[in-house]
């Protein structure tokens, strides 16, 4: 989680549950995302260098948030983790 956070910010993504990322057509109202969608999203950017294997940690992680997710992921969450992190990254330097 901790990569994929870090390779977002310094890309400069502000949003990660944003347009840069995900884009509308994949995301439901609720701000999740299919699983499969979320993985291959990812596998596809060039804006990422995650491997299957840190996505499949990154999609464990976030599955185990909620034991109704249905096979979605939610991310408004891990936006809200990665704000987090961002603000946490700051106070460090």
């Amino acid at each position: 989680m901790r990569k994929l956070f870090e390779e977002a910010r310094t890309q400069n993504i502000e949003e990660l549950n944003g347009e840069d990322v995900f884009n509308d057509e994949i995301k439901n109202f609720d701000g999740t995302v299919q699983k499969d969608e979320f993985v291959y999203t990812l596998l596809n950017s060039d804006k990422f260098s995650l491997t299957r294997i840190e996505i499949a940690q990154v999609v464990s992680l976030m599955l185990d948030i909620n034991r109704d997710d249905q096979g979605r992921i939610d991310i408004d969450e891990m936006h809200f983790s990665y704000k987090s992190y961002i603000k946490y990254y700051e106070l460090i330097e």
